[in-house]
């Protein structure tokens, strides 16, 4: 799949000990796509993220260095969440 320039969201932060960390997603990644959605807005990581259960194992697609990786993660749900 080609991406447009301003496709993706910037990380301009991962808390440590969170499934994002763990799976070595850093701060000035661009996520493109979760699980192969494509991701542009907060509201679209919102819908990708919550389609995954805790537990399960999915794809995010990042572009780093100009280069784009495939990073599996575990999702472990987040603070707050029953």
């Amino acid at each position: 799949m080609v991406h447009a320039v301003n496709d993706g969201i910037l990380v301009l932060g991962v808390e440590a000990d969170t499934s994002a960390s763990k799976a070595d997603i850093k701060k000035g990644d661009k996520i493109l796509e979760i699980n192969g959605k494509v991701v542009n807005s907060m509201k679209t990581v919102k819908q990708a993220l919550q389609a995954i259960k805790v537990g399960e194992k999915y794809d995010v697609l990042i572009l780093r260095n100009n280069e784009i990786k495939t990073i599996s993660v575990v999702a472990e749900g987040y603070k707050g969440q029953k």
